[in-house]
């Protein structure tokens, strides 16, 4: 509906960027939204060194795109 121009949407800055093109603006809402993401791990199981090596990579790549979004919408200085 959005890229039809007869919408708007609250979407996650990371997932946003997966439908910006033609037709799809992307602006900064104000006040900020939060979008909180988790990690659910099976109850009463050890999480082993893989699992928590990845959840570290998970974080640390999720947080560049976050810090890439955020220097994209920066406005320019001439």
């Amino acid at each position: 509906m959005v890229r039809c121009g007869m919408g708007v949407t609250l979407a996650h800055p990371i997932v946003a960027r997966d439908f910006a093109g033609p037709g799809i603006e992307i602006r900064p809402f104000k006040p900020a939204v939060m979008f909180p993401t988790y990690l659910l791990y099976p109850p009463h199981q050890p999480r082993d060194r893989l699992t928590l090596e990845f959840v570290q990579l998970l974080r640390k790549e999720h947080q560049e795109l976050l810090d890439s979004f955020e220097k994209s919408r920066r406005p320019t200085r001439r």
